[in-house]
């Protein structure tokens, strides 16, 4: 493939830690429920339901938007055009009664039905109900975003959000995610090579 549409891998990276979306608690990537508080996507599944939902790039159950998908859409699918293995996801919605909005978009990306790398997926959840929004990753994705400049972008989110600009804060999001990506893909590449040379000296 060319340089133009480079492919993703997180072998450049270390695992780190995964928090629970109920209680965010430090997981290892493969627990399958958290040890604190048991969360798993079995307990979900009995308040939201056995039968995930369908994805697409700008979901909006919420009129908010104001006939601005376009843009979004546009923004997505260009990260997409460059990073072609992730699938990226927007949704304004009030999430159920008991359900936190991190973890309404974890069981969103886990029981997603149109999700082939699930583990490569994103998807922005803004919660009008809580007014709080969150970007949930798969595992595979996760590894190339810095935990603090992600959390230095929802916050960014929130200050659209509350002028209420929701199209032109999941615009910015996207637009300043699609920056770390590249940079943190790029920093990949070049550990990859020194390290190449390093054991070819040795």
């Amino acid at each position: 493939m060319s340089s133009e549409h480079p492919i993703l891998s997180s072998k450049l990276f270390r695992r780190g830690v995964h928090d629970c979306p109920l209680c965010a608690t430090e997981l290892a990537s493969a627990a399958p429920a958290c040890s604190r508080c048991g969360c798993k996507l079995e307990k979900l599944d009995k308040i939201l339901g056995l039968e995930g939902p369908h994805l697409k790039a700008v979901m909006d159950l919420t009129q908010l938007l104001g006939g601005k998908n376009e843009a979004i859409q546009k923004q997505i699918s260009l990260i997409e055009r460059q990073f072609p293995q992730l699938a990226l996801h927007s949704c304004i919605a009030p999430c159920p009664d008991g359900v936190q909005p991190t973890a309404l978009a974890w069981w969103m990306l886990n029981r997603g039905q149109n999700l082939s790398h699930p583990t490569w997926a994103g998807l922005l959840l803004i919660d009008l109900k809580s007014s709080q929004v969150t970007f949930q990753m798969g595992y595979d994705l996760s590894t190339f975003i810095n935990r603090q400049k992600l959390e230095a972008l929802l916050s960014e989110c929130g200050d659209w959000f509350s002028l209420g600009d929701y199209a032109g804060g999941i615009v910015n999001f996207f637009q300043e995610f699609h920056t770390l990506l590249k940079r943190s893909h790029r920093h990949a590449l070049e550990t990859e090579k020194m390290t190449f040379k390093t054991l070819n000296r040795a």
